[in-house]
């Protein structure tokens, strides 16, 4: 029993076009029979056929269902309501017609949570067995004509074993012939259910209907029981009913001749001629050859048609199993089941839709590779041993250590405060960028320059020219190893700027000498100085680095040679040479094992500094020293003469480095000499001859000073009263690493916005698109009874489906295509940068969020539309 009070509609309310297109209606509806809403068009019928099946909002008014009021329009509420109780079929059909009719009857089974496969097949085959359809079940909706559209709008109504049927204009767009067949299926149905018929067609609502509601500008102007069932005018031009006919028989000699005709039938003028069994007709009507056509001839009324065609129609739902109420995990599956058949049910149209979301997957690629490289800092140039320095924001910033006020540090090493203070001189950073790919690198490769010569043997590159050198084999391999090239690469190094000088070629040779060209360096021979790093060196000191190939020395007047200089300048053993005013004798020829071809002359005790010697000229020559200030720690030398430094004026110098105490260099007063140690305890008097000490780290900071420091525990709180904070180095030096290298790439955040809003922009309307061309669909599974949660969730579901299969697809194609098949053909020369595998999983979760959240939107604004106005959109 449905009860209906006060129900009105309008459209464009408190306008000036307002329309009132159901005015003030009530009504009482039986249970079961076939109840007829009679009207012309716009007359309101279908508006209050709507809200009554609640596919539309009333504005007020009530409709009761038994005992479920609805007196405002709660869409939850009428969903849930109307899926299970009402059934639809629509004019229009509304069938998804992508899908098989088996499926679109299975997605109105799922929407009232019959999801067991048997129970859907046994009530599928029993639907379309009553309107005669089961051989088409698995046929494509597209492919049917109009009357099999709508008996399987019927079957879809029929398989809910719902309590109401709503019929709007079912007859409107089939022929006369499929119009008898779906009401005389409705009118079985009726006896058991409520059929709400609406239908403009005045004989077929008398003939069928057991009650005709007429309304009028919204309103009900009568209401009663049919009981004159009258004619059924409906007839179908595909058969023939001889009996509804007027008939008149002429027998001829060898023809028998009958006339059937209607009564509004001319009689026309006809000739018939009968020749060799042959019959010919000539007539001023249209002559329709019925051996040739598909018109059945029915020697049987048309009312009698009807009747027996009713007859052989029988219905019960009795036998249906009604489904229990799904859980949660169901649902879930459910709905990944339903995203993925609206995935696979797409038509072809939309793989243009595919493409655009792989293409706006490559631009979020891009973003993300991009942001990649902006947060990703080389940090394997820092100091990272534990040490700390002091921190202010009015500090400079610089790299890698700030400059301090003095005093203060001064002041807390005396207080007892600092426990070590660490001089940092930072090494020269080379800028190496290849092929517009920048790396940073603090190179400290050291290379023994020889002259170049024709028998040096080039497997890369050319000879040198002017300012150019060529290089050994191992010292090429420092080179790649330092700027993280791989390796073997030695021809990306060719034209390389190292050491003032331009590569121009890689020797066979498997050394670390760097080959010059002596004409446009040196003047047309080879002069090794002291600035070069060549000196003449003591024997002893690198006897555990060469091995004596000839000869040995055994003499101070002796001399053993280098077998590089042996090879270039023809030496021999006994040849005689003159080094600053000595006569020397060359005793021997060796070859170093750990240090490759090092061209010195190695005398048995004592050096020789301060002089270069020319093996063109046998001559030796003065050379000027470039004395350097550094900071040793007092374990690293050994003051042999003197004393330690203790003001800023003073400095230590090398024993063999000429200088004397009183000596002035470099605004600094010689008060000791001094000899390195090494790590295995020995001494050197000649090693860093040209470096002074000006101070070790607990007792000399001077204005130029850039340290580090190992603080006492309770310098924390002292330096808190000067504002300084104490922060680690590593932290420091990472935070400016990184400050530095992402200002290098500023435009990066902004490009990463603009790309990242582009393609949350791309995606909305994309699948905005994409949504109109679905609003059929998706009015489809609204008027059925599908909730607007349940479509939401079958769309986030279908837009995950998709992602995998198209913009996930594209991100990764952004980047392989960077991090591989750019490096193949060259795009970045130096070697591939890591993975940053943080930026490329948050790039895929933000490409989910994007394509579900972001793409769901449009689906969203739809929905908040009722059933009836997505099919309105539609229509339109």
């Amino acid at each position: 029993m449905i009860k209906i009070n006060n129900l009105n509609k309008y459209y464009f309310k408190k306008e000036e076009r307002e329309l009132h297109v159901v005015n003030n209606v009530n009504l009482e509806l039986p249970s079961s029979g076939l109840v007829t809403i009679l009207g012309a068009s716009g007359s309101g019928k279908t508006t209050l056929l709507n809200i009554i099946g609640g596919l539309d909002k009333q504005d007020s008014g009530s409709i009761t269902y038994d005992n479920a009021i609805f007196d405002k329009y709660s869409m939850k509420e009428i969903d849930e309501f109307r899926s299970k109780r009402i059934g639809y079929i629509f004019q229009n059909y509304l069938l998804l017609e992508n899908y098989s009719v088996y499926n679109n009857l299975v997605i109105q089974l799922e929407v009232i949570d019959v999801l067991d496969p048997k129970e859907q097949r046994k009530r599928i085959e029993y639907a379309l067995r009553c309107v005669g359809l089961l051989k088409f079940k698995n046929k494509k909706v597209k492919n049917l004509s109009g009357g099999q559209m709508q008996r399987v709008s019927i079957a879809r109504a029929l398989v809910k074993n719902c309590d109401i049927i709503i019929a709007d204009e079912p007859t409107g767009n089939v022929d006369s012939e499929n119009t008898i067949q779906i009401m005389n299926i409705l009118k079985k149905i009726s006896e058991k259910k409520l059929v709400l018929l609406v239908t403009h067609e005045l004989n077929i609502a008398r003939y069928y209907s057991d009650r005709i509601i007429q309304i009028k500008d919204g309103q009900i102007i009568s209401d009663g029981k049919v009981v004159n069932k009258g004619n059924l005018n409906s007839q179908t031009d595909r058969k023939l009913y001889l009996k509804d006919y007027n008939n008149n028989e002429t027998n001829i000699e060898n023809l028998n001749v009958q006339f059937y005709f209607d009564d509004a039938s001319t009689l026309s003028d006809i000739k018939i001629i009968v020749r060799n069994d042959t019959i010919y007709v000539q007539s001023n009507k249209n002559i329709v050859n019925l051996n040739e056509s598909s018109i059945e001839v029915v020697n049987e009324s048309y009312q009698d048609s009807v009747i027996e065609e009713s007859k052989g129609f029988d219905f019960d739902t009795s036998w249906f199993v009604e489904p229990k109420e799904l859980n949660k995990k169901q649902k879930f599956l459910s709905n990944i089941a339903n995203g993925w058949t609206e995935y696979r049910n797409q038509s072809k149209g939309r793989i243009i839709f595919t493409i655009i979301f792989i293409i706006l997957g490559i631009f979020m690629g891009s973003c993300f590779i991009s942001l990649s490289n902006y947060v990703s800092v080389d940090y394997s140039n820092i100091v990272k041993e534990d040490l700390y320095i002091i921190n202010n924001k009015d500090i400079e910033q610089s790299y890698p250590l700030p400059l301090y006020d003095i005093e203060i540090i001064k002041e807390a090493n005396e207080l007892g405060y600092v426990e070590e203070i660490v001089p940092i001189i930072p090494n020269n950073i080379m800028m190496l960028v290849l092929d517009n790919y920048i790396t940073r690198k603090d190179i400290m490769i050291v290379g023994w320059e020889m002259p170049f010569n024709n028998s040096i043997n080039i497997e890369y590159g050319r000879r040198p020219v002017n300012n150019e050198v060529v290089i050994g084999k191992q010292l090429a391999d420092e080179i790649i190893e330092a700027h993280s090239l791989s390796a073997g690469s030695y021809e990306r190094i060719i034209n390389l700027e190292f050491n003032n000088y331009t590569i121009s070629g890689i020797a066979e040779e498997d050394t670390n000498s760097i080959y010059l060209n002596p004409i446009s360096v040196y003047g047309g021979y080879a002069n090794f100085t002291r600035d070069d790093n060549f000196s003449i060196q003591s024997y002893h000191y690198y006897q555990d680095y060469v091995n004596i190939i000839d000869g040995n020395i055994t003499d101070n007047n002796q001399i053993i040679v280098s077998s590089s200089y042996k090879k270039y300048y023809n030496l021999s053993v006994g040849m005689n040479v003159t080094i600053n005013e000595n006569n020397f004798v060359i005793s021997g020829f060796y070859e170093d094992s750990k240090l490759v071809n090092l061209p010195n002359i190695l005398t048995k005790n004592s050096s020789i500094t301060g002089y270069s010697y020319n093996f063109n000229t046998l001559t030796t020559t003065e050379t000027f020293i470039n004395y350097k200030d550094v900071y040793l720690p007092d374990y690293e030398y050994e003051i042999v003469t003197g004393q330690k430094v203790k003001n800023n004026n003073e400095c230590l110098a090398n024993v063999n480095s000429g200088l004397k105490i009183g000596d002035r260099i470099n605004n600094y007063v010689v008060v000791g000499l001094y000899k390195k140690n090494f790590n295995d305890g020995t001494v050197g008097n000649n090693f860093c001859f040209d470096s002074i000490v000006i101070g070790n780290g607990n007792t000399l900071l001077t204005e130029k000073t850039q340290a580090a420091f190992k603080f006492t525990s309770e310098a924390e709180e002292y330096f808190k009263e000067f504002d300084y904070n104490i922060v680690s180095l590593m932290d420091y030096q990472s935070n400016y690493v990184r400050k530095e290298h992402q200002s290098e790439q500023i435009t990066v955040p902004i490009m990463f916005a603009v790309l990242l809003l582009l393609v949350v922009v791309l995606t909305y309307f994309s699948n905005r698109s994409k949504i109109i061309g679905e609003i059929q669909n998706i009015g489809v599974l609204r008027s059925i009874g599908k909730s607007k949660a349940s479509i939401i969730n079958q769309k986030i579901f279908y837009n995950i489906i998709q992602t995998s299969f198209s913009s996930v697809i594209g991100y990764a194609v952004a980047w392989v295509f960077y991090y591989y098949f750019a490096n193949a053909f060259g795009a970045i020369t130096n070697s591939t940068p890591d993975i940053n595998v943080f930026m490329l999983i948050l790039g895929i979760v933000i490409i989910y969020l994007i394509n579900v959240f972001v793409g769901i939107l449009p689906s969203v604004f739809l929905l908040k539309n009722t059933p009836s106005e997505i099919i309105s959109k539609y229509d339109i």
